[in-house]
């Protein structure tokens, strides 16, 4: 019957035992044998999780927060924007020594080989601030080593699912364009970026420092009442 709700128990896709809700999140944990799954449409999805090693050197104890990391083409990125960027007039190019300056950096940091595109998956009532931090970690492309999470008692606050991550992808990468290359509405308009390989689930470490967050591989920091209310039960007990 259209309209109708229908109330179902979730449980895990493998042992078949009950998962646990938590909160917000769309991701669950088995609490028997520790698999994680995540809502996926009207379906579960198993889902893997990774956690990143904080850098050598740090002794605390970090607060994991997820991300869904998509790797895309930049070979494909730099020719994109080089092409657009090259039938612009050159009446709109006013200021051609800054704007090339930038567009020597931003390709720099494109590279010609994969470019990843970081998602923030927890939930945050602060859509900007959301944004901002997929930004930073985009423009920083951090290197880190990363294990299977499969410990018991370690859920993921995972708020989006991997669809809904890709559909973000175009909206983080422009927010790291600079202001000389956003101007130009039709070539943001028709950019496209393509995943190249399934997004990946990872955790990546913070530092907590009064009410901010520091990331321990972006170096910049944030408020912690962004993500307070997606913090794993084992991140809020320390």
């Amino acid at each position: 019957m259209n309209g109708q709700l229908t109330v179902r128990l979730l449980r895990c896709g493998l042992c078949g035992t009950p998962l646990p809700v938590t909160g917000r999140s769309a991701a669950f944990q088995c609490e028997a044998c520790h698999n994680h799954w995540i809502i996926s449409g009207d379906s579960l999805a198993p889902l893997q999780v990774w956690r990143a090693a904080p850098p050598e050197g740090f002794s605390g104890a970090p607060i994991f927060l997820p991300f869904w990391v998509i790797e895309t083409d930049g070979a494909g990125i730099r020719g994109g924007i080089e092409a657009a960027m090259e039938g612009q007039p050159p009446t709109e190019r006013a200021e051609t020594t800054r704007q090339d300056r930038e567009m020597s950096r931003l390709l720099s940091r494109i590279g010609g080989g994969t470019f990843r595109i970081f998602v923030p998956a927890f939930h945050s009532s602060n859509t900007l601030a959301y944004i901002k931090i997929g930004k930073l970690l985009t423009e920083c492309q951090p290197s880190f080593r990363a294990q299977r999470q499969t410990e018991p008692g370690r859920p993921v606050t995972c708020s989006l699912d991997a669809g809904e991550a890709v559909r973000l992808i175009d909206f983080i990468f422009i927010a790291t364009l600079p202001e000389s290359i956003r101007r130009y509405g039709d070539f943001i308009e028709g950019l496209r970026l393509n995943s190249s390989q399934a997004p990946r689930m990872v955790e990546l470490p913070f530092e907590r420092r009064g009410a901010s967050l520091r990331s321990l591989y972006g170096g910049f920091e944030i408020s912690s009442r962004i993500a307070d209310e997606s913090f794993p039960a084992e991140n809020a007990a320390r």
